[in-house]
């Protein structure tokens, strides 16, 4: 990265600080512009919440993203990366075995892969921050399921943080309701597709290694919910150790294995 600026006092000022001015030319006397920052913790201690293209207000608390080693390396989505999980469903006795793997296409645009079909999840990372753009393929698949479970997560801790995001309808209503809500787009808008993920706790504090989290979407009409899926991870060691999905159709534990492909 440029340098930006020296820090130290300045006048009166009781402790070295920083001034940001974003201007549209390289010229000294510039127009100021009101630019908002990409994405910033917010500290109203005892509870964080992560601000994106906000801009502070006056006398917040604010930071980046604090990482959590154990966070950071389970969602380090990189090409060549191999991940394999066993899905026990409830109510069936044997188990089947999922291989996903993280890829880029020719325009450096990466995704995660179902090794057992065609379906695939396009998704970006930025300094601690992963957020998925895209599925297409089987909506029947575990990687859908990953999809919606980790629409957006953060890759460090905060106790209580919940995120909130919401998800184009066509990538998880049904075609009924596509259809209705199409026809009546122009005067109303009665279907909503809701993501949250909350940090519950850190179960190992003096390695920050185990961490447990939920997330949830779901479809709406009004505040009526159509359509629900609820997730439980535990991330340990750097990986996704545990997924559990409940869904109105069925129950399943994804465990980790390491990879066999």
């Amino acid at each position: 990265g440029d340098k930006l600026a020296l820090c130290g006092n300045s006048g009166r000022s009781p402790k070295p600080h920083l001034h940001f001015q974003v201007q549209a030319d390289p010229y000294i006397g510039s127009p100021t512009i009101d630019y908002p920052f990409a994405f910033y913790m917010l500290n109203e201690i005892p509870v964080f919440e992560l601000k994106t293209f906000s801009r502070p207000g006056h006398q917040d608390i604010i930071s980046n993203i604090e990482i959590n080693d154990s966070l950071n390396n389970a969602f380090h989505f990189v090409p060549g990366k191999k991940m394999q999980f066993r899905l026990m469903t409830e109510g069936e006795e044997t188990a089947s075995i999922v291989r996903l793997s993280v890829k880029a296409d020719s325009f450096n645009n990466t995704y995660i892969a179902d090794e057992n079909g065609n379906s695939k999840a396009w998704f970006r990372t930025e300094a601690g921050m992963t957020y998925f753009t895209h599925f297409e393929g089987n909506k029947k698949s575990f990687l859908y399921l990953f999809y919606l479970g980790l629409y957006r997560s953060v890759s460090g801790f905060y106790q209580g943080l919940k995120l909130h995001d919401s998800f184009t309808l066509s990538m998880i209503s049904g075609k009924r309701g596509m259809f209705i809500q199409d026809f009546v787009a122009p005067f109303y808008t009665f279907l909503s597709a809701e993501y949250e993920m909350e940090y519950l706790k850190l179960e190992d504090e003096l390695s920050n290694n185990k961490v447990i989290f939920r997330s949830l979407a779901t479809v709406k009409s009004g505040k009526r919910i159509r359509k629900a899926f609820d997730f439980w991870f535990e991330v340990e060691n750097g990986r996704i150790n545990k997924m559990y999905i409940n869904t109105v159709s069925a129950n399943i534990e994804a465990t980790w294995e390491e990879a066999d492909f």
